[in-house]
């Protein structure tokens, strides 16, 4: 017989006062959990740890949102579409399209990969100066003719990945507090075989594992017509 089962036995016996035999089976207890280990990780933690809480309407919630899926829809029935400089020859809308078809052929974490060195060459830019607005959310058209700011990052990585044939169900662009800068930023967040990497054009050119990022605390995802409100876990 097991120390263990001595330790139950004991304490359950009716010749212990009360009191002794509840301590006896609370130091039993406590045994079996230093047994048992460290608990496993949550598995059901969401993005960055937080606690996910799933809701549909983003279109309806989420304006900017929205607008930019239309205006892209409108973008791609002109090809290449109108860009800053002397016609269509200053627009590298087409070496987009071919970086499609060349990236179609390599594995998904390689596209991962590619996608993120191709949109992180790109320069970062305000919108105040770009577009004259203080958020304006551009198309991958837009933002490879003129640069753009974090959420025109995410958006034409999102963009160029649901052309690779990705998932809504593993593409997510995320709304996080930068606790280090103490601002807002937003990143692609995309999972593959269980794994979520963060595409985030102020860590350029790298995948990084969402849970091994610390200094982010997310608020919103978005993807397709659905939306994450999060939460953090203590």
């Amino acid at each position: 017989m097991s120390r263990l089962s001595v330790q139950f036995r004991a304490a359950a016996s009716p010749g212990w006062p009360i009191h002794t035999r509840h301590v006896l089976a609370l130091l039993a207890l406590l045994c079996l959990f230093l047994l048992a280990g460290p608990m496993a990780p949550d598995a059901r933690a969401g993005l960055f740890g937080s606690r996910e809480v799933e809701r549909t309407g983003a279109l309806a919630t989420f304006r900017k949102w929205d607008g930019v899926l239309d205006r892209y829809g409108t973008e791609q029935t002109v090809v290449p579409p109108p860009c800053r400089g002397r016609g269509y020859d200053a627009c590298p809308y087409p070496d987009w399209v071919g970086f499609i078809e060349r990236t179609s052929r390599l594995d998904k974490l390689s596209q991962l990969q590619e996608v993120a060195r191709y949109f992180d060459r790109l320069r970062y830019i305000e919108d105040m100066p770009n577009w004259g607005q203080n958020d304006y959310w551009a198309t991958p058209g837009q933002f490879i003719s003129r640069n753009g700011d974090c959420e025109d990052f995410a958006i034409s990585k999102y963009a160029t990945l649901r052309h690779l044939g990705w998932s809504l169900s593993d593409l997510r662009i995320v709304y996080v507090q930068d606790l280090n800068l103490q601002i807002g930023h937003m990143v692609l967040a995309a999972t593959l075989d269980g794994t979520t990497y963060i595409l985030d054009n102020q860590a350029r050119n790298q995948l990084v594992r969402h849970d091994r990022i610390r200094h982010y605390r997310p608020v919103y995802s978005l993807s397709g017509d659905r939306w994450w409100r999060h939460i953090p876990r203590r």
